[in-house]
Formats: C-alpha cells, structure tokens, sequence
C-alpha cells in the first residue's frame, strides 16, 4: 500500500506543477541544415531563448544545405540553415530564403604551422600539389598536409568563384577529402602540418588551429572579399508563431552581437 501511494504521491505532484501559472515544458524550435557557421546559429538560438524563455532552439548535427532544404520542403521541419542559394531543381519546394549572417571563409592550419599569410598564387600552389613543403614559405618544417572539401561544398564554391586561379588549377590527389565543416576542423586539428579552409565561425576560438590572413588582409578586414551567405528557409505558411519570432529576432541588437562574437557578420 505504501508503494502505490508513493506513486500517487508523485503523479499528484507532476499534475499540480504543470498546472500551475508560468510553469510548462518549452517550446523547441529545431534549425536542421548546413554545418558551416554552426556556432554562429547557437550563439543566436541562445541569445533567442534569453529574451524568449519559453522557446528552446536546437541546432543539431550538420545534415548540408540539400538537406536543409529537402527536410524543410517536405514538411519534416519548420526551420532549415543553408549556406547557398536554393538551386533550380529546389525551387519545387516553394522555401522563403531570409539572410542571418554572412560566413567569412578563411584558410587555416593546424598550430604547428606558423604562417601568418597566404597569397592566391601560393594558395593554388598548395591544393595544386606544386608546393609540397612548409619550408618553401618559412612556416615550418616538413611536407604541407592538405585537407580539401567535396566537390559543391559552400566553402569551396567560394574560393571557386572568387579566389584567383582557384577555379582553373587541378586540385592535388595527394589530399584528406573531408565531407563535413566539423570533419574538417577536427582533421586539422589533430594532423600536423596541416591546412584546410572553411568557416571563421568554425574555428575562432581553437587553440589547436591558425587563422590565415589572405594577402595580408584579415576576415575582420571591411576590405575582406570572401564570404558565404548563412540564411534560413522555411515555407511561407509556417511564418508564424516561434518560427516568426525567431526571423523577427535576427534584426535586433542581440543577435547581431552573438554573429559578430561567433566569427560572422550580420547581413541586418
């Protein structure tokens, strides 16, 4: 007997706090998408949630831009994070695109290489495979382990379209591919020697990983030219309720702090 009025005990309790004013779970909004500017995104779901208590937001593993938008577009979620324009083949899904951020893209190394800059000239050299050893630039010694993304990578497509000779040089076969932002920087993190390129937001504040200025010019720099956008989709009918207050939000004081901090800048 004292078992079960243990039990009742309990369920009284449970049903007596969730009846009371002001005491109910959270809400939780769920952002699915590209990993690029992941902290980025948390840094403002955060912000987000302080002036919104009773909304949570859940940023979870990368799952790409495509994936952002297919999950969106078939009604699976609310909210996607790309960083890329909708392509043609998705337009079918009908997605509003709205700007959070913009995603300085930068070339990195692991910290045991000491290079304080790099010109597109040696960049190509490097990912070309013509330039093989640290020593070549002073930065180190030993061969040069590059880490390189797939093909349609956002990063990438970047450095395709705005860094010259990128686009025309033949990428070296003796390279790491990597399939994510977060497999890229744990890569470089942990290989000596190494160099990758991708997101400032991704690696701002590793001790493990060097920032590399691109011909002296630093991603804080107003002159710096390398950037991906970092937006949401979402389909227009679902605009309201936590989805609404959430775009609404990134135009405030707050959010826009929480991008300049996370290693973006704010587009609002």
């Amino acid at each position: 007997m004292k078992y079960y009025s243990l039990i009742l005990f309990v369920c009284f309790m449970g049903w007596t706090a969730l009846a009371q004013p002001g005491v109910a779970a959270k809400e939780e909004l769920i952002i699915v998408g590209t990993g690029a500017g992941m902290p980025v995104i948390q840094a403002v779901g955060k912000a987000f949630t302080r002036k919104n208590p009773g909304i949570r937001v859940r940023v979870p593993p990368s799952i790409g831009s495509g994936g952002a938008i297919k999950a969106v577009g078939k009604g699976e979620y609310l909210l996607g994070r790309v960083a890329r324009d909708i392509a043609d083949k998705e337009i079918k899904y009908g997605l509003t695109q709205t700007p959070l951020a913009k995603l300085p893209i930068i070339f990195y190394t692991n910290a045991s290489v000491v290079l304080d800059s790099i010109t597109p000239e040696q960049a190509c050299a490097i990912y070309s495979g013509t330039m093989r050893t640290w020593e070549v630039l002073n930065a180190g010694t030993g061969p040069i382990r590059v880490i390189r993304r797939e093909e349609g990578d956002s990063s990438l497509n970047v450095l395709i379209d705005r860094l010259p000779g990128f686009a025309t040089m033949t990428p070296t076969q003796v390279a790491k591919i990597t399939y994510t932002d977060q497999e890229t920087v744990d890569t470089c993190a942990h290989v000596k020697n190494s160099i990758a390129y991708g997101a400032l937001a991704d690696v701002i504040n590793l001790l493990s990983i060097h920032v590399v200025r691109i011909s002296g010019i630093a991603p804080s720099d107003p002159a710096y030219p390398y950037f991906a956008p970092l937006d949401l989709v979402y389909k227009p009918e679902n605009y309201q309720g936590s989805l609404k207050r959430f775009v609404e939000f990134l135009s405030s004081a707050g959010a826009r702090k929480a991008i300049r901090d996370t290693g973006g800048l704010p587009v609002n």
